[in-house]
């Protein structure tokens, strides 16, 4: 596909960070499916339609891939890591979808496609990889559909609770690892128990995304229990019963006194400023 000279100038420009930027908590599928169920179901009501084309840019959670096909849409995946893609096809395979999954080993910032070429691009716990993160959304503007959707879910930063509970954090996986030696692949996560200023802006991702796409709606999700989910993931969980009580409970009312604690945001969007803000939703 030929590109402008301006706009592989500024593909050119993006640092990927080396980091996946993910939980330790999304090491378990049962507390994530319990984290995430929630968003994955409002991605399927919103995003899919049979027969269209949708974007998978990263597989950090690799059923998703196999969750849009079973919607009969045609799904390509573009993610670097060969084990996140292996877990796509395999349960694509799994789930008799393979005909409708094509994994691509490859950085989406490397891969261009078509212009207008999907009707759906989803970017979970991979957007807020890209530095800067603009030419990557004019990148899926030129390659979605008029009309079209992009799906960005991604972890937000939150106030810091100071150096007591810096130590306590650095401190704790420690202790934890000593005494659940199996749980150590979870506990060994950068992101365990993780501070709670890392994560994109908020306030800087919507606006980025509001210049080029007419946003739909957005949520703000998971206000205090990002810790709670971190240790049934790993060396108890016999809490999960207490995160789903938590999360269905606790957290709206806590999220709605103190919306700045919420860890993950999710934005629905629509290829729709060419034709105007008549579109809008408010």
């Amino acid at each position: 596909m030929i590109q402008l000279k301006s706009a592989i100038e500024e593909m050119n420009k993006i640092v990927v960070s080396r980091s996946d930027g993910r939980p330790a908590w999304t090491a378990s599928e049962a507390v994530r499916c319990v984290m995430d169920g929630r968003a994955r179901q409002e991605l399927l009501d919103w995003g899919t339609s049979p027969g269209r084309k949708a974007l998978l840019v990263g597989a950090s959670w690799p059923r998703l891939a196999a969750d849009l096909a079973e919607r009969d849409m045609f799904v390509t995946v573009v993610d670097p890591d060969p084990h996140q893609l292996r877990a796509v096809s395999d349960d694509a395979g799994a789930r008799g979808l393979l005909s409708r999954v094509t994994a691509a080993p490859i950085d989406a910032r490397e891969r261009n496609y078509e212009n207008a070429g999907f009707n759906l691009i989803v970017c979970w716990e991979s957007l807020e990889r890209y530095v800067p993160r603009e030419p990557m959304l004019k990148k899926f503007v030129r390659e979605l559909k008029t009309g079209g959707l992009l799906y960005v879910r991604a972890h937000t930063a939150a106030p810091s609770g100071g150096t007591a509970e810096a130590t306590m954090r650095r401190l704790l996986p420690i202790a934890l690892s000593a005494m659940a030696p199996a749980a150590s692949p979870t506990i060994a996560r950068d992101s365990f128990l993780g501070a709670r200023d890392q994560g994109v802006d908020v306030d800087a991702l919507t606006a980025e995304i509001d210049k080029l796409f007419i946003i739909d709606r957005q949520t703000r999700e998971h206000a205090g229990v990002f810790d709670l989910a971190d240790l049934a993931a790993s060396v108890a969980p016999w809490l999960l019963p207490v995160l789903e009580r938590a999360l269905s409970r606790v957290e709206p009312s806590l999220r709605e006194r103190h919306p700045e604690l919420s860890r993950t945001i999710t934005v629905m969007a629509k290829k729709e400023r060419e034709l105007g803000g008549t579109f809008r939703v408010g």
